[in-house]
């Protein structure tokens, strides 16, 4: 999927300042990952992230979640979250931590989910950088300094 920016947004600058680099990249989720779609598309996984125990949030985050930026069909390593993205991990993250049944952390979400995004997404292109994401989840249950992520 293409990114859809004007040359003049916030994100044009944030990647790179060149409009034709913008004409060129897609957002790769996680999903086309050895899909046997998207022309082969495999995600690799960064070294200081490649076994679920280096950090096992991070890991999750890229490998189920994050799209990653491909400029004319070469991955760059640079992942990131939408707000469907961020709002389905904040989902898993809601329910297993917060103990609750998807209802009631559908209705938490409702709540706080936007106050959050917004806050996180500085740039106001839709992006979250995936490694702002576990303060961002930590910002969403309302306690920064909740370790067990």
């Amino acid at each position: 999927m293409p990114i859809n920016a004007h040359p003049d947004s916030q994100f044009s600058s944030h990647v790179h300042n060149d409009w034709t680099y913008l004409q060129k990249t897609e957002l790769v989720p996680a999903y086309m990952d050895d899909s046997g779609s998207g022309d082969g598309y495999t995600r690799d996984m960064p070294n200081q992230f490649s076994q679920e125990r280096d950090d096992r949030l991070m890991n999750s985050l890229i490998k189920k979640y994050a799209l990653e930026v491909v400029n004319d069909g070469k991955k760059t390593g640079n992942y990131f979250l939408n707000p469907e993205a961020a709002r389905s991990v904040s989902l898993e993250v809601v329910r297993t931590h917060m103990k609750k049944r998807k209802r009631d952390a559908n209705a938490f979400l409702d709540k706080r989910f936007p106050e959050v995004w917004n806050h996180f997404d500085v740039n106001k292109d839709g992006l979250v950088e995936v490694e702002r994401m576990p303060q961002f989840l930590r910002y969403l249950l309302g306690n920064a300094l909740e370790i067990g992520l």
